[in-house]
């Protein structure tokens, strides 16, 4: 099996692995070279390490072995796994929420089913009252909006809904801001209203004929017809 990009090469020193990983794959901060070689010089030569360049040798392994290209792909894989981690922790709570929103469903169904009077029934031939929770309905109702919000959350449903005008009709604009398109809200005489009030809108101008009436009153440009001022000239 190949090694990964970040793992030491066929062929590669292990000395110049080594510092590879010390000093520039795990520094803290921006990698860089200089830097890379300025921590190994503090630890192998401190006299030297605020002053000297980069050596020629750590700059031809650096590139030989591909050093910056290594550390992007640990970078990614990194990532990677940060995401996955992530992914699985997203997956837990919508488990969870789940989970609880059917606990609630159930806790909703038991508050339904017991009476809101007290009852009384028979039993191995004793009388036993029954006496009413100390609920009301608006307590089941307010489980019952919480059970619902959670396994709507869970599976990445909306989980409100307002109505809004729009084009003169009804449209649904949900929590996060998405809209329904109008037309998939309107009822049948609605649609047709709207396809009408299009349908007019983008209809030519219609001729009356009352731009003819007036061409026929005025004399043609050009045509030498002597109109009432011309009478008399040469």
């Amino acid at each position: 099996m190949a090694p990964t990009e970040w793992e030491r090469q066929p062929g590669e020193p292990s000395r110049w692995y080594d510092r590879f990983v010390r000093y520039y794959l795990r520094a803290e901060g921006e990698r860089t070279l200089q830097g890379a070689y300025r921590q190994w010089l503090s630890v192998e030569k401190p006299e030297k390490a605020q002053k000297s360049p980069v050596s020629g040798a750590w700059k031809e392994r650096a590139e030989e072995w591909r050093w910056k290209e290594r550390a992007e792909a640990y970078d990614v894989e990194l990532r990677r796994l940060d995401g996955l981690q992530w992914e699985k922790r997203r997956k837990e709570i919508r488990e969870r929420s789940w989970n609880v929103s059917g606990r609630l469903w159930d806790k909703v169904n038991a508050m339904l089913a017991f009476p809101v009077s007290e009852q009384q029934v028979e039993q191995d031939g004793q009388s036993i009252t029954i006496s009413p929770a100390r609920w009301t309905f608006r307590d089941a109702a307010s489980v019952a909006e919480t059970a619902d919000r959670l396994g709507r959350l869970a599976v990445g449903l909306p989980t409100e809904y307002t109505e809004a005008k729009v084009e003169g009709e009804v449209a649904v604009t949900h929590e996060d801001g998405g809209k329904t398109p109008w037309w998939e809200v309107l009822d049948e005489a609605g649609l047709d209203a709207a396809i009408g009030r299009m349908e007019r809108a983008d209809a030519p101008p219609q001729d009356t004929g009352d731009d003819d009436d007036d061409w026929d009153e005025a004399a043609a440009p050009g045509t030498g017809d002597a109109g009432p001022d011309d009478e008399g000239e040469e």
